[in-house]
């Protein structure tokens, strides 16, 4: 085995290298923060984690890896034994092999891996990551502004409100769930919505970037992307730079660098409507705001609603108008058979208002972290009649085919508490039936509509008025829920059906 000073030698062979790397990536255009710092002193940064990346060697000396590897012990195979290493050993065993991985790299290589360090460039992040809390989505587009070069600077972004999960149907019949998060802002004096979608627990940032992409065309800068094996890498380029980059190095590593092209959302290529088609949803619009919903719109027509639903700038991606994979036959006739009453278009165009309709997967939630995320949900669209403060989780209980989750808050001055049931399913019923109960001197209550429909949760807010009038009136199929006593009986659900005075046609 070579010898430490062998070793120390390797380490300035190593560092000339990266050194080299860092010159090579300045001349195009990276690093350009630190214009005022030699290569060297630039490298110094980055090993010392400066440049908000951790380093992982290699390491000046044995020395500084004992230092940094504090506690660290591997595991060796010793004569058919497995041996554990002391934090002597291990130091010195990591410290020799990061200077051997990196002397048998290509400089191609080594150009891509230091490339990262300019976070102000560069986007570099797992695939594998799942929306699991408030916030994940504007962090995401908060880093393309960071990287845009000042090409994309918008005001007063934020993140929605979020619960588009939606269980869909690939062509080969397997089932994912599709989580869009919403991301509102302005730029250059327009207001604009674009969306982050999960899909299982992977981030798919296209969407969303094609629509940042089409706003700075003019610019002559557009963000390019790669997919590199399990990780997305994002920058900012011109189509000269991109060339450059790809001839240079990232060809080299088999790096495949494209345009994030503009195309249109799913939501508009699933909502391809006839005339006669798009005339009943403009009425169910027309309808519907004359029941308060869509009052964040009551500056627009109910033809432009329609149209911005269309487009996917408001509401959610609904996945029941249709599939692309259908024939335009197999289409209309899927489309005859849902959308045969006003119920039904209602229904579709309700569910685009997130201020008042609750829509989600039952699949959507698991254990960790949702009952803060439910009940704020729930509050949104309770038309002000519940607002809960100070929510907080109690401890999740698991039985054989079932857990528990007890939400405390206040509500009126009152600490309160409620439970969330899952067992195949989340059991929303339970929750709602109690929350009616501390609201039912409002005259407003929880009602869900068409319960078995796509395997999904839809709730909304009624005064029993308005429930009775959208019975009668366009044949709505409600459910008010009502609190029982659940001992023994957990799969049934606390709802009655809401009967009007005078029967429906169309009530169930």
């Amino acid at each position: 085995m070579d010898s430490v000073d062998e070793y120390r030698e390797k380490y300035e062979l190593a560092k000339r290298r990266i050194i080299s790397s860092l010159d090579r990536l300045r001349r195009l255009g990276f690093f350009e923060d630190y214009s005022n710092l030699t290569s060297e002193e630039l490298f110094e940064k980055i090993r010392n984690g400066e440049l908000g990346r951790e380093w992982p060697g290699p390491w000046e000396s044995i020395e500084e890896a004992k230092r940094l590897l504090v506690g660290a012990r591997d595991l060796v195979e010793d004569g058919g034994k497995t041996r554990i290493l002391t934090t002597e050993e291990t130091a010195e065993r990591r410290y020799k092999d990061t200077i051997e991985r990196l002397m048998e790299l290509a400089d191609f290589e080594i150009d891509y891996a230091m490339m990262m360090y300019d976070t102000k460039r560069v986007i570099k992040r797992s695939a594998e990551v799942k929306p699991e809390y408030r916030g994940r989505g504007l962090e995401f587009f908060e880093e393309l502004v960071r990287i845009s070069r000042g090409m994309f600077n918008p005001d007063e972004v934020k993140e929605e409100m979020w619960w588009e999960s939606i269980l869909k149907e690939d062509e080969h019949g397997y089932e994912s769930l599709h989580t869009y998060i919403p991301i509102r802002f302005k730029f250059r004096g327009k207001e604009y919505l674009v969306k982050i979608l999960f899909k299982d627990e992977c981030m798919y940032p296209d969407i969303a970037v094609k629509q940042v992409n089409e706003l700075i065309k003019d610019t002559g800068y557009q963000y390019y992307i790669s997919y590199q094996y399990e990780d997305i890498l994002l920058l900012m380029l011109t189509e000269e730079e991109a060339k450059k980059l790809t001839d240079d190095f990232l060809g080299k590593a088999n790096c495949k660098l494209e345009v994030v092209r503009a195309e249109l959302l799913p939501v508009q290529k699933s909502l391809e409507v006839d005339n006669t088609t798009r005339k009943l949803f403009i009425e169910s619009i027309d309808y519907l705001k004359r029941m308060d919903f869509f009052e964040d719109y009551k500056n627009l027509t109910s033809e432009e609603i329609f149209e911005r639903i269309r487009r996917g700038e408001i509401g959610r991606e609904w996945l029941g108008w249709g599939s692309k994979e259908l024939s335009p036959e197999e289409k209309r006739r899927k489309q005859r058979a849902y959308y045969n009453e006003p119920f039904a278009y209602d229904r579709y165009i309700a569910c685009h208002d997130k201020r008042r309709v609750f829509f989600e997967s039952m699949e959507r939630y698991c254990p960790e972290d949702i009952g803060v995320e439910l009940l704020e949900k729930l509050a949104w669209i309770s038309r002000g009649v519940f607002n809960p403060t100070e929510i907080k989780e109690g401890r999740t209980r698991y039985a054989k085919d079932y857990w528990t989750l007890p939400i405390h808050f206040k509500f009126r001055g009152k600490e309160l508490k409620i439970k969330l049931v899952r067992s195949a399913v989340l059991n929303l019923d339970l929750i709602a039936s109690q929350i009616n109960e501390l609201i039912k001197d409002t005259g407003y209550q929880y009602y869900t509509f068409d319960r078995a429909f796509y395997d999904n949760i839809l709730m909304l807010v009624l005064t029993e008025k308005e429930a009775i009038k959208l019975i009668k009136e366009r044949g709505w199929r409600l459910w008010v829920f009502r609190e029982r006593n659940f001992k023994g009986r957990r799969n049934l659900p606390p709802i009655e059906p809401l009967e009007p005075p005078s029967k429906s046609s169309f009530h169930i």
